[in-house]
Parts: C-alpha cells; sequence; structure tokens
C-alpha cells in the first residue's frame, strides 16, 4: 500500500523534536517494511528538503498561497496513496477540512498537540498574553461535538491521539470508540548507556557532589521556566545541598534575555547553572543519568509527552510536571503533579523528592518499569502502520 503523511511546519532542524519525530519514524519505519510512504509539509514554500539521518525526502506545499488547493489535490493525484494521515487540533479550520475531503482518499486523523481544558487556557491567557495563548484558547472553547461531525462529514475513518486523555476525549465528542487509537511517542532502542563522568568537568567541578535538578527545553514562558525560577529560588532557601542546572535548547532567541535578567535577579542565583544551546544525544543523557529529577512545569504542553520525559524515564529519574491534561496523567504514576504556576507548589515538591528518600526510590522503581513496557519507536511505527492497514481507497 501507498500512504501519504501530511503535517505543518516541518523544518530540518527540528524533525527530532515533537510531534515531527513521530512522523519522520512512521514514515521511515513503512518504506523499510514493504509498503510505501511520503512525508508531506503544509508550510510556507514549495520546496522539498532532505533529512540526512533517515535518508527521507520531505515534500512541500505554501499553504498560504492562493493555488494551496489545487496543488495539493494535484500532488495527491500524481501520488495516489491509498491512505492519508492528516494533522488535526480541535480548531481545525472548517475550509482546511473540507479541502482534505476533497481528496478522495481515505483519511485517518491524528492529534499531534494537546486538549485543553478551559481552565487551564485561561490561566495560559494570564501568563502567555492574548496572542501567545489565543490557539489554545480556541482550541479550548471550539465545540468539540461540531468537530467531530465535521470529520465524519469529509470522510475520515479513524482518529490517532498520542494520550488516553485525548482519545477519551474524541469518543465523548461522539466518535466511535473502535475507531480510535492511543498511540504515545516511541524510546530509542539500544542506546549505549553513559557514564556521569561525561558530563562536561567544569560543571561537575562546579555541582561540587551538590544533587541537581534538570530542566530541558527552550527558553520560553510556555514551558514554566518563570514559575521554576521563583521555586527554585525559594525551595534553595530552605536547603542548601542541590541546584538547578537548566538546558536551554536553541530554537531560537525567544525569551533569552528576559530569562537570563530573571536568573541574574535570584537571590540564589550562585546555584543555577545554565546552558544557552543544543547539546548532543549524549550530552543530555549524561545530564538526565547524574541529575536528582527532572522538573517540566508547563503551562500549557504545545505536543503531548514530551520527548525529554521519556529520555529520562530511561534513566529511572522522576519529574515533577504541571498536572496539564494529557502529558499529566501520563507522569501521574511514576511523578509530582503541580497546578501550572504554583510556585509554592512546585518548591515543596522540590524538597520533598530530596527529604522524603521512601518516595523518592519509589518513583525511581516505578520510572525504570514504566520505561521498559514503554513501546519502542518500531512498535510504534507498526501501530501506525497497522491503523492505515484497516483502509483500502
Amino acid at each position: 500500500m501507498k500512504f501519504l503523511f501530511i503535517t505543518h511546519d516541518l523544518i530540518v532542524e527540528k524533525w527530532h523534536l515533537m510531534p515531527w519525530r513521530t512522523l519522520v519514524e512512521v514514515v521511515s519505519y513503512i518504506n523499510i517494511n514493504g509498503h510505501e510512504a511520503e512525508l508531506l509539509s503544509l508550510s510556507n514554500t514549495n520546496d522539498p528538503f532532505y533529512i540526512n539521518d533517515h535518508n527521507l525526502l520531505v515534500n512541500q506545499i505554501n499553504k498560504n498561497h492562493n493555488s494551496f488547493q489545487h496543488v495539493l489535490i494535484d500532488f495527491v493525484k500524481e501520488k495516489q496513496p491509498n491512505v492519508i494521515y492528516w494533522p488535526l487540533s480541535w480548531r481545525e479550520s472548517l475550509k482546511r477540512t473540507k479541502i482534505a475531503g476533497l481528496l478522495k482518499t481515505p483519511l485517518i486523523g491524528y492529534f499531534p498537540g494537546g486538549s485543553y481544558t478551559k481552565l487551564s487556557s485561561l490561566f495560559a491567557l494570564k501568563r502567555l498574553g492574548l496572542h501567545g495563548s489565543l490557539p489554545y484558547l480556541l482550541e479550548a472553547f471550539f465545540p468539540l461535538k461540531f468537530q467531530i461531525n465535521h470529520l465524519k462529514k469529509n470522510g475520515f475513518k479513524q482518529l490517532i491521539a498520542i494520550t488516553d486523555y485525548t482519545a477519551n476525549k474524541i469518543v465523548k465528542a461522539g466518535w466511535a470508540e473502535n475507531n480510535v487509537c492511543c498511540i504515545p511517542p516511541g524510546k530509542e532502542e539500544n542506546k549505549k548507556k553513559l557514564t556521569p563522568e561525561n558530563m562536561p568537568e567544569n560543571i561537575k567541578t562546579w555541582l561540587d557532589s551538590r544533587s541537581f535538578y534538570l530542566f530541558m527545553g527552550p527558553p520560553s514562558a510556555i514551558r514554566g521556566v518563570y514559575e521554576m525560577l521563583a521555586a527554585f529560588d525559594k525551595a534553595a532557601e530552605t536547603k542548601s545541598d542541590f541546584c538547578l542546572v537548566c538546558l536551554f535548547r536553541s530554537d531560537g532567541i525567544l525569551e533569552t534575555e528576559k530569562i537570563k535578567k530573571t536568573i541574574s535577579g535570584l537571590k540564589h542565583k550562585d546555584r543555577v547553572y545554565s546552558i544557552w544551546g543544543s547539546l548532543t544525544k549524549d550530552k543530555l543523557s549524561s545530564f538526565i543519568q547524574s541529575c536528582h529529577g527532572l522538573i517540566q512545569p508547563f503551562v500549557l504542553v504545545p505536543s503531548e509527552i514530551p520527548l525529554a520525559i521519556i529520555e529520562n524515564m530511561e534513566w529511572g529519574k522522576p519529574v515533577i510536571v504541571t498536572n496539564n491534561e494529557g502529558t499529566g496523567k501520563f507522569v501521574s504514576s511514576f511523578g509530582i503533579q503541580i497546578p501550572p504556576g504554583s510556585t509554592n507548589r512546585l518548591s515543596k515538591a522540590m524538597i520533598e523528592l530530596i527529604d522524603n528518600k521512601s518516595m523518592y526510590s519509589d518513583k525511581c522503581k516505578t520510572t525504570l518499569e514504566l520505561y521498559k513496557k514503554h513501546p519502542a519507536w518500531n512498535e510504534v511505527s507498526q501501530m501506525w502502520l497497522e491503523v492505515g492497514l484497516t483502509l483500502k481507497a
């Protein structure tokens, strides 16, 4: 069979991040295992590019151009896929959904982002402002049943969610339960274990045998960076033997200067170590293995179950995360959940994971057990393929 996977705004520098990582893995797997698959990005250009790590060509169509509909239809006619995987959100453009229906090909819709409550989106409005929170407000307040009915009318046959939370929302909105499935992101297989000695010597010297919490992600407000820094400064007043290490990924400038200014204003800034820029997988793993726990205090989770959480699970380290919808529920059995924006609860959680050694040990054990059960990328890819194999043009 031939499959066409469609996504939005994929660029070569970010293919390894969610939600694009899943599609790259799935398309590569399908092509290796006896079928054909194409990856198409709806972007602001028509120029194709290669992802060298997977020897994968990514075609692009300018979704902002007046001819978008005709170009997409012509592309599908040329490729003649048996099944199309189409990206969805609760605020999905009705016009774009109709275009998907015009392709006259069996459609599998997938939700690469999360599902948001009205309460969490309103909190995001307070922290991110109207411009930054508007997409999530639309997600939370758009009538879900209306969107589901619109998908039915335009030929969607199956839906894929990243978490059980979103899958349940899909069913409650009126979609048949046997036509929706939950497929999480995958884990790496056969990755060589590293030792703490792989951490840079200057950081080990700075730590001086002190434990540390780890943050990984871009320097942006949606990641809860400001709340995390305030919570750490508060916890540091109580305990003097732990630090905070922040690995700020280079996703652009974002709020780098503002965050640097915030760090410089902390009372305990001497116990915060920041690295500005992306690191190799080996370097990241050495930090995760050495940390006391991972902190991911999202205001909102743009794409459910960030890979940082799954990567952290391999090393058996607990995670402190906000109780935002699908990701929060995924973490609930092996981490600590705190309300978005609650510096008090986050501060208490940092201290509790250090002081309560029995709880910490139990969570480390549970994390490792769940990681062993978690599907690898080849298993995840097979799940996506099996959904497609149920449909025929």
